[in-house]
C-alpha cells in the first residue's frame, strides 16, 4: 500500500468522529449520541486535546483496517494521540476532507434516521452550548485575574498601613505633633517628602500640595517639642516617604485595573456595588457563579465570617454586615438602620450577580431606580 493510500484524515465533527481517505471515502464512522449536551462536551474536550471515547474508538478502528498514518485538523488532539498512543500522526488544519465532510452532514444524519430539520436543530443547540461554554471559560479566566488582583490589593493595603506606621513613629521623633494633625497616610508621607525637616515647612507650600490646616501645621512645627534631626538622619525617612507615595500611586493604578476588569465581567454588579466592592465580593465568593447562587442573607455577611464565628462561640450579637459596609449607602446610614440597608443592598447585589451570570442582560436602569428608592428611604430616616 502506498503512503498516500495509507493515510487517513481523522476528523471530529458535530455528528461524530470520521475517518476519510484521499478518495473522499468515509471508512470510519464513530457517532456521538444524539444529545446536544454530550456532543458539546465531547467537542470541547477534543478542542483542548483530550482523547474522548469516540476518538479512541476511531483511532483503534483506523489501525485495524490498515492505516499507518493519521492526519488531524486539531493540533492539540494530534499531539495527545501521538504522545499517549505512540502513533504516527500529522496535522493539517486545512485539508480537502474537511469540506467534503461538511457537505456530507445531511446525508450522514439521514443514515442515522434523522431528517434535515432535526440535523439543523441539533447543530443550533450544540452551537449555543459551545458559545455559552466559550463565554463562561473567558469569564472564568478574567475572574481569576480579578481574584489575584484583589489579593494583591489586600496585601498592598497591609504593607501601606504597616510602613505608614513606621514612618509616623520615625518622623514623630522629630515632629510628633504632626500625627494629631494629619490622619491620612498618603498626605502625611507627602508632607515628609516635601519638607523633610520641620523647620522648612511653610503654609503656602502646604496649601499648594493640598494639605488642610496649613496654618495649624505651621504653628505646630515652630512650637514642636520633637528632637532635632540632621539632614543625614532625615534622608532615609524622606526616602521611605517617597517609596510610600510610589506605592500609593501603584495602588491607584491597581484599583483602576480591577475596576475595568470587573466592569467587563460583571457590569450589573459593578453598577449596584461599585467596581471595587464588586471585585472584593467576587474574590470572597470565589467567582461570579458562586456569588450568583448565594442567598442575599449570605452576601450581606460576606467578609464577616470571623465575627459570625465569634458570635456563635460566645453568644454575642451577630454582625449585621460584612464587605457591604464599604458601600456608601450602608456606612453613610444612621447606625440603627445599617442592618436594614445592608439587607436591601445585598438583595440588589444578588439580583445583579444573577443577571450577569445567567443571562448577561443589562438591568442597570432597573438597578439605578431601585438604589434611588433605597437612598430616598434613608433620607427620610434622618
Amino acid at each position: 500500500m502506498s503512503r498516500e493510500v495509507g493515510r487517513l484524515y481523522l476528523l471530529e465533527s458535530i455528528l461524530g468522529v470520521f475517518g476519510i481517505n484521499a478518495k473522499n471515502e468515509i471508512l470510519v464512522e464513530i457517532f456521538y449520541p444524539w444529545d446536544p449536551t454530550r456532543i458539546a462536551d465531547a467537542l470541547t474536550k477534543q478542542a483542548k486535546g483530550e482523547i474522548t471515547e469516540e476518538v479512541r474508538k476511531a483511532v483503534e478502528k483506523s489501525g485495524k483496517i490498515g492505516f499507518t498514518e493519521l492526519v488531524f485538523s486539531n493540533r492539540n488532539l494530534a499531539l495527545t494521540v501521538k504522545n499517549r498512543m505512540g502513533l504516527d500522526v500529522q496535522t493539517e488544519e486545512e485539508n480537502p476532507a474537511l469540506s467534503f465532510l461538511a457537505s456530507s452532514f445531511e446525508e450522514i444524519a439521514r443514515r442515522q434516521g434523522k431528517d434535515t430539520a432535526q440535523f439543523y436543530e441539533l447543530n443550533h443547540q450544540v452551537s449555543l452550548l459551545l458559545a455559552r461554554g466559550a463565554v463562561s471559560e473567558s469569564i472564568s479566566k478574567r475572574e481569576s485575574l480579578i481574584i489575584q488582583a484583589v489579593h494583591l490589593l489586600n496585601e498592598l493595603d497591609k504593607s501601606l498601613n504597616s510602613l505608614s506606621s513606621v514612618l509616623k513613629e520615625w518622623y514623630g521623633l522629630h515632629f510628633p505633633e504632626l500625627n494629631r494633625l494629619i490622619d491620612d497616610n498618603r498626605t502625611y508621607a507627602l508632607v515628609v517628602k516635601a519638607f523633610g525637616g520641620k523647620m522648612h515647612i511653610d503654609s503656602k507650600k502646604l496649601a499648594e500640595i493640598g494639605v488642610q490646616q496649613a496654618e495649624r501645621i505651621l504653628r505646630a512645627s515652630k512650637e514642636s517639642m520633637g528632637t532635632t534631626l540632621s539632614d543625614m538622619d532625615l534622608h532615609p525617612i524622606r526616602q521611605l516617604s517617597e517609596h510610600l507615595l510610589t506605592l500609593h500611586d501603584y495602588r491607584k493604578d491597581l484599583e483602576d485595573y480591577i475596576a475595568s476588569l470587573v466592569m467587563e465581567v460583571s457590569p450589573n454588579l459593578s453598577e449596584v456595588a461599585g467596581p471595587l466592592l464588586a471585585a472584593k465580593l467576587l474574590e470572597k465568593a470565589k467567582g461570579l457563579r458562586k456569588l450568583s447562587v448565594m442567598p442575599s442573607s449570605r452576601i450581606q455577611l460576606l467578609g464577616a465570617e470571623k465575627a459570625m464565628f465569634r458570635a456563635l462561640k460566645t453568644g454575642s450579637k451577630p454582625p449585621k454586615h460584612g464587605l457591604v459596609f464599604q458601600h456608601q449607602l450602608v456606612h453613610n446610614s444612621p447606625k440603627k438602620f445599617r442592618g436594614r440597608v445592608a439587607r436591601l443592598l445585598s438583595a440588589k447585589i444578588s439580583l445583579a450577580a444573577r443577571a450577569d451570570y445567567f443571562s448577561g442582560r443589562s438591568i442597570i436602569p432597573q438597578l439605578k431606580e431601585e438604589l434611588a428608592k433605597i437612598t430616598e428611604a434613608i433620607k427620610k430616616t434622618r
